[in-house]
């Protein structure tokens, strides 16, 4: 299988972020009711701009692709 390489550029500064050590990723797994099962918060990727610090929610795009 092919390993592609993901190139995310900063919507505000215009920073490569896959450019080593200028972002940082964080993963919050989803907060899930371990009794009922009922989903409380969605999991959820991070993405710090180290340029100018700006913070990228993933959740944003995702849910609008998957509405379309």
């Amino acid at each position: 299988m092919v390993h592609e390489i993901i190139h995310i550029i900063c919507g505000n500064c215009g920073q490569d972020l896959t450019e080593k050590n200028m972002a940082t990723w964080e993963y919050k797994p989803a907060d899930i009711d371990e009794e009922t099962g009922e989903v409380y918060d969605t999991a959820d990727v991070y993405i710090r701009c180290k340029n100018c610090t700006t913070i990228h929610f993933l959740d944003d795009h995702i849910e609008s692709e998957v509405r379309e």
